[in-house]
């Protein structure tokens, strides 16, 4: 039996949830077929739409965790 660590139980988790995916993404790109489609123009840019919208959705979302790291700027605290 593996030896979890307790105080993080998500760690695991998120290990074999980033392998599962890893593993599908290699299937999906190998078993790929070309489409013969037509795309125009603005699917390009919709698609670094998506990409920028991404980073900076999860730059938001992690920024405590940024800013601590970094160090610049000090970490909020709810004054409740």
């Amino acid at each position: 039996m593996k030896n979890f660590n307790k105080s993080k139980p998500y760690v695991h988790l998120s290990h074999s949830i980033i392998k599962t995916l890893t593993i599908s993404s290699i299937i999906l790109v190998a078993a790929a077929l070309p489409a013969y489609a037509y795309s125009d123009p603005g699917t390009g840019l919709l698609a670094w739409q998506l990409i920028a919208s991404s980073v900076v959705g999860l730059l938001f979302y992690f920024r405590k965790t940024l800013a601590s790291f970094l160090g610049k700027i000090k970490p909020w605290k709810n004054d409740k």
